[in-house]
């Protein structure tokens, strides 16, 4: 697991710089089970079972830790949350975990990852769900989702041109 870990923490630099943040700024904790979540203070917990089951999968670790540093807590409004009715909740919800999911197809395209591991990964999961969530969109839309931004911002990268004096730097630099 200790491997896994180590991925992770790389991982996490390379998605928060993406970001624009330090990686520095974000944590990795461990913790049961077999999903992930961010805090509001940066804190990315990772299910043991999760790391267990798929951290030679790099790909769905990317994806999944994509979508984690997509919530960006930083930008998290203040407040109670209270007076809100359930549907508010479920569509606030909703489009908090979509743009999560949008940003990690992002980072799979600048990354060069695979998409589809998520996807199945989603997919796969959906299964076991004893009612259809409210709270996030079906697993098919949301892979659908992520494969969209991949190849959007896929094609946004393989449209950029470099000038021969930002090339030549470049080659310097490597």
């Amino acid at each position: 697991m200790g491997k896994g870990l180590k991925k992770l923490e790389h991982a996490k630099d390379q998605i928060a710089e993406l970001a624009g943040h330090l990686g520095q700024e974000l944590s990795i904790a461990l913790c049961e089970g077999n999903n992930a979540c961010i805090s509001r203070d940066g804190q990315i917990a990772f299910g043991v079972e999760l790391l267990e089951h798929h951290q030679d999968n790099d790909d769905l670790m990317m994806a999944i830790l994509g979508h984690e540093i997509g919530h960006q807590p930083w930008y998290w409004p203040e407040g109670d949350l209270g007076p809100m009715t359930q549907k508010q909740l479920d569509t606030l919800f909703r489009e908090e975990e979509a743009k999560a999911d949008r940003f990690a197809g992002r980072v799979l395209a600048d990354l060069k990852a695979d998409p589809q591991a998520i996807g199945a990964f989603l997919k796969a999961h959906a299964k076991f769900e004893a009612a259809k969530p409210s709270d996030y969109y079906p697993a098919d839309v949301r892979a659908e989702m992520i494969a969209k931004a991949f190849v959007q911002r896929k094609a946004d990268l393989a449209s950029r041109t470099l000038s021969p004096a930002m090339k030549r730097r470049m080659s310097e630099l490597r």
